[in-house]
């Protein structure tokens, strides 16, 4: 059995974000919202990927709707 770990989407052009600049984006979210510090990392990752488009759009299916 092979013990590599395998990347959704694409893996051989998978970049780290830059951790000091999420973490200053955290701490400058929390100062201004006053938000958790748990809060303020998710939104400085989420504002990461909006920045950088690296977010793969999705689409999500919603039981019930109607699309006419």
């Amino acid at each position: 059995m092979n013990n590599v770990l395998l990347l959704p989407g694409r893996k051989s052009g998978y970049v780290r974000p830059p951790l000091a600049w999420i973490t200053r984006r955290a701490r400058r979210i929390q100062r201004v919202y006053g938000v958790a510090r748990r809060m303020a990392i998710y939104d400085a990752w989420r504002d990461y990927i909006d920045f950088t488009g690296a977010a793969v759009p999705r689409l999500v299916a919603v039981k019930g709707a109607c699309h006419g």
